[in-house]
């Protein structure tokens, strides 16, 4: 499951709903990799999107910024700079109407693992 993280000087709550469903498509075509790796198949349902906005003490060079943290396949890290830059251009082209000065996209792919859990289980 990937998570993404946007951080943002100030997005309204219905701009927040616009990017989140245009990154759930497009992380979700970009980092699947499921003709290599059965394992990597991703759905838009599977992305975790979360907002927060600047605080104080961060360095906000970009007007939003765009973390994804997905899971280690070969099949993604192959792919992984041209992935980035077709998950910028999609948000580019999909929210050129808006005054956004400028957006950072930034994937990594570490060594990880993922459990869920109830308390109790």
């Amino acid at each position: 499951m990937p998570l993404v993280e946007v951080v943002h000087a100030g997005l309204s709550d219905e701009l927040q709903q616009r990017i989140k469903r245009l990154l759930k498509d497009s992380v979700a075509e970009e980092l699947d990799c499921s003709d290599a790796d059965p394992d990597s198949a991703l759905k838009p349902e599977d992305i975790n999107v979360r907002f927060r906005t600047y605080g104080p003490n961060d360095d906000d060079e970009f007007a939003v910024d765009v973390l994804v943290i997905a899971k280690h396949f070969d099949a993604r890290a192959d792919k992984l700079d041209d992935a980035t830059g077709q998950i910028r251009s999609h948000l580019c082209r999909n929210l050129s109407d808006l005054d956004i000065p400028m957006l950072g996209v930034f994937v990594t792919l570490p060594v990880s693992g993922w459990a869920l859990g109830y308390p109790g289980d």
